[in-house]
């Protein structure tokens, strides 16, 4: 008991002095009792996410998009595709005067959502404007301003 009793004191003695080791040393002896788990065999896989991948690598493949005013397909942006966006932006700017003459941050993802609207319906939409959608999709004002909409509850008709 008398041993221990000294063996505590000396410790209690080095943790005071310098803490940081002592924590360092206590972490590291207790490393040695941890042991790796071992990996899995077996891969986790369904029939319906093998069929989901496919029917994912199928769609890029053939193309997702379609221009309903020529018929052509439009293949799908994918992350590796580079964009030139000053290029679309020049030409977007010649074609679009009043959609960028609107300062309203509303009032352009009004706009949007009628281009997305016109798409679902199967009008008849650009190819200049469904890029255009594509690009400001992925854009920080386009989650903020549709989380704006869907707070509030808003519409692009409230912004006509």
């Amino acid at each position: 008991m008398g041993e221990q009793a000294a063996e505590l004191k000396q410790y209690t003695k080095e943790v005071k002095k310098n803490p940081a080791q002592a924590i360092v040393d206590y972490r590291k002896s207790q490393s040695e009792n941890v042991v790796d788990l071992p990996k899995r065999t077996e891969e986790y896989s369904t029939p319906a996410l093998e069929a989901t991948g496919e029917a994912a690598r199928t769609r890029l493949d053939e193309g997702s998009l379609a221009d309903t005013a020529t018929g052509e397909i439009i293949a799908q942006p994918t992350t590796a595709e580079v964009v030139d966006y000053d290029a679309f932006r020049t030409d977007f700017e010649k074609n679009n005067k009043q959609v960028l003459a609107e300062e309203d941050g509303r009032r352009i993802h009004a706009h949007w959502l009628r281009v997305e609207a016109d798409i679902e319906s199967h009008e008849p939409v650009s190819l200049e404007l469904r890029r255009g959608l594509e690009i400001y999709r992925q854009s920080g004002q386009y989650r903020s301003r549709q989380e704006l909409f869907d707070a509030f509850g808003l519409t692009a008709d409230d912004f006509v």
